[in-house]
């Protein structure tokens, strides 16, 4: 195994989210059996049911607005949302700014300042069924005024020799904390049950009481947005019988419990409650009204001969982890391998590997870059380059990478990847107008990574 400088190891941007981050991402992919990781992407087989899907263009395929808040610091803005449905796709550009007030940002708990984002989504306007379930549990869709669900954190903790370290961001083990339904950790989540991650965004974790409150639909079917793959979302409130309108309607409750007993290396429930970590809870069906996704086939407002749709929920988990159709540019096998083309300087045809990466045509021609980034059995993890959409290979940092006839080349020292078999490398892109925020959406947006194998 070469010797890796320390120039190429990773630049992993210090506003990391409430997402996974970029390690992370890499060892939730290389996970085998068991829970899935959460924060990343897994397939798992699933029965198939029975839905009614086809287009959902019938419902909000023309809803806008524009409401004058203040939010955050007393921070006088105005929340802007437009969704509108094109082709075989349901499109929302927005701000990420709340159409309510919010709690104080930053505040004891949260020390990051709420401020306006550049949001576009896509997603499909028919949805329908997949043959497996996606786990998703960083963003899984976008509420109507354009502000994220995201109900995973970054923080967790870790058990050594029988002592158990805490951290709040870049946790990549076992125990992943919940941001609500627990009282070890507070995360600084205001009534909605949001709060603002390191680059200003405002984020749902669970039920979006200040947005419920806006739509005044009061005690009924609510919807409050749409899951990435297409798929709506609503409030806690449904129909006691799933295909009546006529029948009562009550709060719906999820089907995940709390284990009676805690998992084996788990941090001490004396000091951690159950509750504290994603891996507390188990889905037991039948036991409330919803599936492991939080979700059901009924009849609503804006679909009256019923669709499956998703549920926000007062427990966990608050808001689902997993979609049960397809979206746009996830990956359905995300592990693969490809063969490390190189020469003796170590040169990879980046032709080679961006051939595997799945862009959203939405997305071609816009602010963006493309990354590579590999970890070695040591755990170092290091990018390999970065692109812009409309350009050649670019330095990441200056002297670290430059471009070469279209392949990548490691200054500083030739490494030759074909010594690395077995190695995992990440490919994806992030959208934005500079490193930062596009860096930003990678680590937040694991559908549009993949994984592959160095062979």
């Amino acid at each position: 195994m070469p010797t890796v400088p320390a120039t190429f190891r990773a630049w992993i941007a210090p506003s990391v989210l409430c997402g996974t981050t970029l390690f992370a991402a890499l060892a939730a992919h290389s996970n085998t059996g068991g829970e899935p990781t959460p924060g990343a992407l897994h397939t798992t087989s699933v029965t198939a049911m029975t839905a009614t899907d086809g287009s959902t263009a019938s419902a909000l395929c023309s809803y806008s607005e524009s409401t004058p808040v203040v939010v955050g610091n007393n921070q006088s803005m105005t929340s802007t949302a437009t969704w509108t449905c094109s082709g075989t796709q349901r499109n929302l550009t927005g701000n990420g700014v709340p159409n309510h007030s919010t709690g104080t940002f930053p505040n004891s708990n949260d020390p990051n300042s709420l401020s306006a984002q550049n949001v576009s989504a896509a997603m499909p306007l028919s949805p329908a069924i997949a043959a497996s379930t996606t786990q998703v549990s960083h963003v899984i869709g976008y509420a109507l005024n354009s502000v994220k669900f995201d109900p995973a954190t970054a923080g967790g903790c870790t058990v050594t020799n029988g002592q158990t370290s805490c951290v709040m961001l870049n946790y990549t083990g076992s125990w992943n904390l919940e941001a609500l339904g627990q009282t070890a950790f507070n995360f600084g989540a205001d009534s909605s049950n949001a709060h603002t991650q390191p680059d200003g965004s405002y984020h749902y974790h669970g039920m979006p009481t200040g947005l419920m409150t806006a739509l005044g639909k009061g005690q009924a079917p609510t919807l409050v947005g749409w899951a990435l793959d297409g798929y709506p979302i609503y409030g806690r409130y449904g129909y006691t019988t799933a295909m009546d309108a006529t029948s009562a309607v009550k709060v719906l409750k999820s089907s995940y419990q709390l284990k009676t007993t805690p998992d084996s290396g788990r941090p001490s429930v004396s000091s951690y409650p159950m509750g504290t970590f994603s891996e507390d809870y188990q889905y037991v069906a039948g036991s409330g009204d919803l599936d492991d996704c939080n979700g059901r086939v009924d009849v609503t407002p804006e679909f009256p001969n019923g669709i499956y749709h998703y549920y926000t929920t007062d427990t966990y988990p608050f808001v689902q982890r997993c979609v049960k159709g397809t979206p746009f540019n996830s990956t359905t096998t995300p592990t693969g391998s490809f063969t490390a083309t190189t020469n003796a300087a170590g040169y990879i045809s980046l032709q080679s590997i961006a051939g595997a990466i799945d862009v959203a045509s939405t997305d071609v021609g816009k602010a963006g870059e493309l990354f590579v980034a590999a970890q070695l059995p040591n755990n170092t993890l290091f990018f390999l380059a970065n692109t812009g959409w409309t350009t050649n290979v670019v330095p990441y940092s200056s002297g670290t990478l430059q471009s070469a006839s279209g392949t990548i080349e490691l200054t500083g020292g030739a490494i030759d990847l074909t010594s690395l078999k077995g190695t995992k490398v990440l490919m994806g892109y992030g959208r934005g107008s500079n490193t930062s925020t596009a860096v930003t959406d990678l680590l937040n947006n694991k559908l549009y990574t993949t994984v592959y194998t160095i062979q």
